[in-house]
């Protein structure tokens, strides 16, 4: 549902047996994945997940969906006031696109709460970031570029814990925020 609902007419039930017969060639192949569509929910995260881990994906890659202006997903969102970047203006100030960490959600998902998306994908990225992962997907098909594959899965290891230090500060500092405004408003009533 959320392929073609950006217009991208893709079975994704024959990814699998695909994914296996490349691979099978001696291809390695790399999996990029995108969060926060309009049809995902919290059990979109073990999908993928499940899915990484029965294909053999040598390398998954993991951002959560920008809404980018000039497309009609923006436009609709936009419509909708699901934005915080309602405009090309506050988008081009923020720059999301070039935003590492890629674990921020620019407006209000449709079926969970953006903590949920947020929480759900930095969950996910420290599952397929954990060394038992990495050494599955390294070794489930020795010998085909296994160096290269090990390399690129630690750093995406690093770039992992790099980006949940970031991320555990937003949110200790949020949740701080959060518990000053009850606070300030009830001293200011």
């Amino acid at each position: 549902e959320n392929l073609s609902s950006v217009r991208k007419p893709f079975d994704t039930q024959k990814y699998l047996p695909l994914v296996k017969r490349i691979q099978k060639a001696g291809i390695r192949v790399v999996g990029y994945f995108m969060l926060g569509f309009d049809h995902d929910t919290k059990a979109s995260f073990d999908h993928i997940f499940d899915f990484v881990k029965a294909s053999g994906i040598a390398y998954p890659l993991l951002n959560i969906l920008v809404p980018i202006p000039g497309t009609p997903l923006f436009d609709r969102m936009r419509r909708e006031g699901r934005l915080d970047l309602p405009d090309v203006e506050s988008f081009m100030r923020k720059q999301p696109l070039y935003s590492i960490p890629c674990n921020r959600a620019y407006y209000e998902p449709k079926q969970m709460t953006r903590r949920e998306l947020e929480d759900g994908y930095m969950d996910l990225v420290g599952r397929l970031a954990s060394f038992k992962e990495i050494l599955r997907r390294t070794l489930v098909h020795p010998g085909t570029h296994s160096l290269a594959i090990l390399k690129m899965n630690l750093s995406f290891r690093r770039d992992h814990l790099r980006m949940a230090s970031t991320y555990a500060e937003r949110r200790a500092a949020e949740d701080a925020a959060e518990q000053v405004q009850p606070v300030f408003m009830a001293a200011s009533a």
